[in-house]
């Protein structure tokens, strides 16, 4: 059996590229079993901030692979907790 991973996403005001952390989480959508949203809309000003919650399971390679893909995009800021069952 393989580790569970949680995920915190901090998606920070100054992201530069929404698009491309979008479809990182298309393209892994296979090792993601539950994704929450948190955020708060700043209307005014146009920005966003919010975090994200992921709960991985699966491949340990793919799901490094998307941390660092992840890591890569300006703005963001991951952190992760790993269970071994």
């Amino acid at each position: 059996m393989s580790d569970i991973v949680i995920f915190g996403i901090c998606i920070r005001r100054d992201v530069v590229d929404v698009l491309k952390f979008q479809n990182l989480l298309t393209t892994y959508g296979n090792i993601i079993r539950t994704r929450l949203g948190l955020h708060e809309g700043h209307y005014e000003t146009g920005s966003i901030k919010g975090l994200l919650l992921l709960e991985l399971a699966g491949d340990m390679e793919q799901i490094e692979a998307f941390e660092k893909a992840v890591k890569e995009i300006k703005g963001m800021e991951i952190q992760k907790m790993n269970f071994a069952i």
